[in-house]
């Protein structure tokens, strides 16, 4: 079958070919449109040979793409985790916290960064411009994250850090013995876990 089906689509790029070679004869076109449509015919037809020599694989089951569905289930769900923070230069972690769900990253937005403006210039258009989030600010470029901890109590402690910066959300000290932040108080933000 796959034999024919070549021997098909050798006829047919042949007559296109011939076509556009008799064509091109036949009228005031140019050699290089002849000779762009030959390539573009040739083309055709070598892609259409390695697709039928070497078909797209097709998988009834993918691994990958269940991996992504078990994540974004998980991400979506209170899932316990633990998470280990480190500083550049630090061989430890300086804070280790059983956490609920996973980190986000702190450009991450519930709105869209962008909107569409009209662009007034000769070309016209649309054109995509930031656009402010419901905090009034911009959202730039971060390597922070969040991170919501659990204490010893039960209580969310939601944490932030970034290379140079890690800030919690309530009183907190730095223990020396342990080398690690530890909240000396309530933390100061409430989160709702589960619906």
């Amino acid at each position: 079958m796959n034999k024919r089906i070549t021997r098909i689509s050798s006829a047919i790029a042949t007559a296109a070919l011939a076509g556009v070679v008799l064509t091109a004869c036949g009228s005031s076109g140019s050699t290089k449109a002849t000779a762009q449509k030959v390539e573009q015919n040739q083309q055709a037809n070598d892609s259409l040979t390695l697709i039928q020599a070497q078909p797209v694989p097709h998988f009834d089951w993918s691994q990958i793409r269940q991996t992504l569905i078990d994540i974004e289930g998980a991400q979506a769900k209170v899932v316990q985790t633990t998470s280990f923070f480190f500083q550049q230069g630090m061989d430890h972690p300086y804070l280790v916290c059983n956490s609920i769900g996973f980190p986000i990253a702190s450009t991450t937005e519930l709105t869209n960064p962008l909107q569409v403006a009209q662009d007034h210039s000769q070309y016209g258009g649309d054109v995509p411009i930031g656009q402010q989030d419901p905090t009034g600010v911009y959202t730039g470029q971060s390597a922070g994250t969040y991170v919501l901890c659990v204490n010893s109590a039960g209580q969310v402690e939601p944490n932030y850090a970034e290379p140079n910066v890690h800030t919690v959300a309530g009183p907190a000290a730095w223990d020396t013995k342990t080398q690690t932040i530890v909240f000396t108080g309530t933390p100061t933000a409430n989160f709702k876990v589960g619906k």
